[in-house]
């Protein structure tokens, strides 16, 4: 079983084969919770690359459907705000209301 389960498994989450060996089961879940760490903050920047791109493509989408709103001419800068989620969330909100207000100002009636 350590050889056809944990074996392949601890190589997979990056253990190195000779440690493998020196560690006992409890040891090897240090690994395993950075693994698991390793693996939400990618799924983290993932999220936040696709809440970019949505904003860049309602900017886009925007431009395409009126006359008053236009591309930024430069990138988005984010950095001044912190990392979090809830920071995220805020902004997005407060985007998505200018977005749209923008959008129902906009529209020919």
């Amino acid at each position: 079983m350590i050889e056809k389960v944990y074996l392949p498994e601890g190589i997979y989450i990056g253990v190195d084969y000779e440690l493998f060996w020196r560690l006992n089961p409890n040891k090897l879940n240090a690994f395993i919770e950075a693994y698991r760490k390793k693996l939400e903050e990618k799924q983290q920047h993932i999220n936040l690359q696709a809440w970019l791109n949505g904003m860049y493509n309602a900017h886009a989408i925007s431009a395409c459907l009126s006359d008053k709103h236009s591309y930024p001419q430069k990138p988005i800068d984010l950095s001044g705000e912190e990392d979090t989620a809830d920071t995220d969330s805020k902004l997005f909100e407060a985007y998505a209301i200018r977005f749209n207000r923008e959008m129902k100002n906009n529209m020919p009636m």
